[in-house]
């Protein structure tokens, strides 16, 4: 059995400005900035909420996100039974 494949935003905090733009463009919210050694970063809470949807990634102009592929947890109720 495989695990599905779906892809999910990735921040480079050492490229990150903190601009806000990644923030803006996130649909349900999961961005947010916060402050590490001095500087305003993007992180993304619940990452489990991630769709994948790139707009992100798009909207970033110095490119400190990025899609990685990630695989989804398989639900153990929907698994056959072997």
């Amino acid at each position: 059995m495989t695990a599905r494949i779906t892809r999910i935003a990735r921040i480079d905090a050492t490229r990150c400005s903190g601009c806000g733009r990644c923030i803006s463009a996130c649909a349900p919210g999961l961005f947010a900035f916060e402050t590490r050694a001095w500087k305003k970063t993007a992180v993304m809470h619940d990452a489990d909420q991630c769709s994948g949807c790139g707009k992100c990634a798009a909207i970033c102009v110095i490119g400190a996100i990025s899609m990685a592929k990630q695989a989804a947890p398989i639900n153990p109720c929907s698994a056959p039974v072997l």
